[in-house]
């Protein structure tokens, strides 16, 4: 998917390895921890008929997997 330039999402445990924007090999856990969270952002769900709206905030990162050149944007 990545030499087909796909958007696409994973899940992760945190222990993979990824580069970041310093180079440096960071778990992806600790890589998490570190973002800023500056997006806010609302989901809104039906429960019992009733919604309830759950407000949360993300960030993003530029990493690079170990072995390829191409740069990734991760949302967190």
């Amino acid at each position: 998917m990545l030499d087909r330039h796909e958007r696409f999402v994973i899940r992760s445990t945190g222990r993979r390895f990824v580069i970041d924007r310093k180079n440096v090999s960071r778990s992806v856990a600790e890589l998490g921890a570190r973002c800023r969270l500056r997006y806010p952002a609302a989901i809104v769900k039906i429960e019992d008929g009733k919604e309830k709206t759950y407000d949360l905030r993300y960030g993003v990162e530029p990493i690079r997997l170990a072995g390829r050149r191409s740069s990734y944007t991760w949302w967190l």
